[in-house]
């Protein structure tokens, strides 16, 4: 393949074949017959065509049926959807869509693993033709790879772009980085290189449960976030990395990675939270008011503590038993508040706070639960370094 390019822009493409050039019975043509076949990359329709047929969406409900998000998988063998952990993090049931339209419920997942964001689910009722699996080092940096976006309930479009990176992480392990990446109801859909073989699945994220914060109101937006590196967008895990159960092997439900903490429970939305934010402490006024100083998401542990405020307005008078607790990336919790038991009046501004020990935290990244009753109603992420600013507040790592 020749590629054109101006100013670093793709601007065209070019595919052509170079054969031996001797004639029927020749030396070359022997030796060309025991190598594989020469493959001709297929045209973007049928590239699509072959990915809309093995593609299925996959809509996250919680245990009253109420969807929680939605994303995409795609089949890799008989009854076997592979998709992004990420999608299917917290739900109670699964329900896949096909293709055709063709609908069926899954509770059973056959291998997972969290870290790497891969899940393969055990899919009855419902097939599709699976994709065939690139060989592990049949890609490279500046390939050109293609993937389905959702667009819209039924709606597939396919998009191309390039892999312009591959790194590994520690505990997450291998990535491969995007030129682009498809939208949150894409996510987990494969990543397909010209023949349209699997590469990858889309998602790839770093730390489990920020895609949680969806519709989550923060104090400080979501981009401040990304650039924290708390959330990397536009990679994908590459299928090296995904485990294929033999037929027979053991499976788990939804509820039992509940149970074993594989899940991130999900954030019960509350109508009454304005907002929640970080800082380094939070002042309370005379006047009844509290001023939140130095917001930010990353300390230092030598800064000792940090805090964390919720504002609420709620309707009616209400009485809430409020726990913070935060977890690592391994879904175990650190540090936990003892419940703080209260009456919110109804009509009245309310803000809670809390002054948090972080001084005993090992560096790294970690997710805070404000939890209301036993139910987690907001959450945020935040890392932890060794490093001292020049003002004294922790720097990023």
């Amino acid at each position: 393949m020749v590629q054109a390019l101006v100013d670093g822009e793709l601007t065209g493409t070019h595919t052509f074949q170079v054969d031996s050039g001797m004639s029927a019975g020749g030396g070359a043509d022997a030796a060309a017959g025991s190598a594989e076949p020469m493959r001709n990359p297929l045209a973007p329709a049928a590239l699509y065509g072959k990915a809309n047929a093995s593609t299925v969406a996959i809509e996250n409900r919680n245990e009253h049926g109420q969807m929680l998000n939605a994303g995409e998988g795609f089949f890799i063998g008989p009854g076997l959807v592979l998709t992004a952990f990420q999608v299917i993090d917290g739900a109670s049931s699964l329900r896949i869509v096909a293709a055709g339209g063709q609908a069926t419920d899954t509770k059973t997942v056959t291998a997972w693993n969290r870290r790497q964001d891969w899940a393969i689910l055990q899919v009855t009722g419902t097939e599709g033709p699976p994709f065939a699996i690139a060989k592990a080092d049949s890609w490279s940096v500046g390939d050109r790879c293609f993937y389905l976006d959702a667009a819209g309930p039924g709606n597939r479009v396919i998009v191309a772009t390039s892999i312009v990176g591959k790194n590994t992480f520690p505990h997450a392990g291998d990535r491969i980085s995007l030129g682009t990446s498809p939208a949150n109801t894409g996510i987990g859909t494969a990543l397909l290189d010209e023949y349209g073989d699997a590469i990858g699945v889309t998602g790839g994220v770093l730390v489990p449960g920020v895609s949680t914060l969806e519709g989550v109101r923060a104090g400080v937006p979501a981009n401040l976030l990304l650039a924290g590196g708390l959330a990397v967008p536009a990679m994908a895990t590459p299928m090296s990395q995904v485990s294929v159960p033999v037929p027979g092997a053991k499976t788990s439900t939804l509820e039992e990675l509940t149970q074993t903490g594989q899940f991130v429970a999900p954030v019960v939305h509350r109508d009454d939270i304005i907002f929640g934010t970080m800082a380094r402490e939070v002042h309370r006024e005379k006047d009844g008011l509290v001023d939140a100083v130095q917001e930010k998401y990353e300390f230092s542990r030598s800064d000792g503590h940090a805090a964390v405020l919720l504002s609420l307005d709620p309707t009616r008078k209400q009485k809430v038993a409020t726990t913070i607790s935060i977890f690592d990336l391994d879904n175990k919790a650190v540090n936990q508040s003892a419940p703080d038991v209260s009456a919110t009046p109804g009509g009245k501004l309310v803000f809670l706070s809390k002054a948090l020990d972080i001084g005993k935290l090992e560096a790294g990244v970690y997710r805070l639960d404000v939890v209301m009753n036993g139910n987690p109603v907001w959450r945020t992420f935040f890392r932890i370094t060794d490093q001292i600013g020049s003002d004294g507040t922790g720097c990023a790592g």
